[in-house]
């Protein structure tokens, strides 16, 4: 019962939980009431047997680090105000309503967890969240069943895996690593260990390895429902990695309306200008720039942002570079072309949600 109640809160912190749990907290509580106490009781009164306790207890330590190594885990989304009113409403209803009401309430109940463990990870709209991270950038794209990551930041504290867990994803169909600096790759470890990934996607001079890579060139396109990932570059191999960026342009193609978001990983000025005619050609609008490098001077010359057309900018801006990113150039820049700046800095991770007719920003603000 206790297990039950507590679901709510494990799964919060921890975003699994271990079906063994109920077995093994029996078998643990059942140890220790009925040999460890009274050993040591006896202990107590007989010094003598000390060595023989010492070894019970040694026993029993081995077995807990034994069993702590056996999970079975059930993950599920984290459970917000709602998910947290049904549960217990439910559970309230199985343990005082009458016989009939107790079957209803335990059917209902069992279906509420399945559904969340299927279903939980769904979004009726398109979702686009770009997030705060301790360093670099990591951009989650979700509608429906399918799942897009592009990039993982550097991996301290999970922090891209436990927002996925936290979002019950299970899979992701697609993950993009733009280049090869750890701030953009070093959470893919921990994401592997969890989280099933069918293609790991990387540009031809890219020297990372992983199950399922796919190497991409400019001109492919990749598709995975609403999502449409348009490649431009890196079209030749740059001096410094920063230039052998993946850049590209992701079209949500949602109820016959088409956004425009313009990824420019860490591309420096250099990169840039081997795709801004490109741009200008086939994409002379984008609704949201996700900003090169973190903001940083080396990128966004004005002769991108006076080319394009841009309603939005994110920068991307890690705790670890927030003294010194963005670049207040680059700001100016694009306050001077009235484009509307989304920075984690301020806002911490920005979530868009996509409709037929508009944008909507969601931000956590300081």
């Amino acid at each position: 019962v206790c297990n039950i109640f507590t679901l709510p809160i494990i799964i919060n912190m921890n975003y699994e939980y271990n079906l063994l749990s109920p077995i093994i907290n029996v078998l643990y509580i059942n140890i220790v009431s009925l040999i460890i106490l009274p050993f040591a009781l006896f202990t107590i009164a007989f010094p003598f047997v000390s060595s023989l306790f010492d070894y019970i207890v040694n026993l029993f330590l081995k077995l807990i680090s034994f069993t702590s190594n056996i999970n079975f885990p059930l993950r599920l989304p984290y459970f917000s105000d709602l998910y947290i009113f049904i549960f217990y409403l439910l559970l309230i209803l199985i343990l005082i309503g009458y016989k009939r009401i107790k079957y209803i309430a335990s059917t209902i109940f069992l279906l509420f967890i399945v559904f969340l463990y299927f279903f939980g990870s769904y979004t009726l709209r398109p979702k686009i969240d770009f997030l705060y991270l301790n360093d670099g950038e990591a951009t989650v794209l979700r509608y429906m069943n399918k799942v897009i990551l592009i990039d993982t930041g550097d991996g301290k504290n999970n922090e891209v895996m436990n927002f996925l867990l936290s979002k019950g994803i299970k899979r992701i169909n697609y993950i993009i690593i733009t280049h090869d600096h750890d701030d953009h790759y070093g959470g893919m470890d921990g994401i592997l260990q969890k989280i099933k990934v069918d293609y790991v996607l990387v540009s031809e001079y890219s020297k990372l390895k992983y199950d399922n890579l796919i190497i991409i060139k400019p001109g492919d396109n990749v598709k995975s429902g609403c999502f449409e990932l348009c490649f431009l570059a890196p079209i030749q191999k740059g001096y410094e990695e920063n230039d052998n960026s993946i850049i590209f342009v992701l079209n949500v193609n949602y109820k016959n309306n088409v956004r425009r978001i313009l990824f420019m990983g860490d591309a420096t000025t250099k990169e840039e200008s081997d795709v801004i005619e490109i741009l200008k050609e086939k994409y002379n609008h984008i609704d949201i720039l996700k900003v090169g490098h973190h903001g940083s001077a080396s990128s966004t010359t004005p002769d991108l942002i006076n080319k394009i057309n841009i309603d939005n900018a994110v920068i991307m801006v890690g705790e670890k570079r927030k003294k010194t990113h963005p670049s207040n150039d680059v700001v100016l820049l694009l306050k001077k072309e009235d484009i509307k700046i989304f920075d984690t800095i301020r806002f911490y991770s920005i979530s868009i949600k996509i409709t037929k007719d508009e944008l909507i920003f969601n931000t956590l603000k300081e």
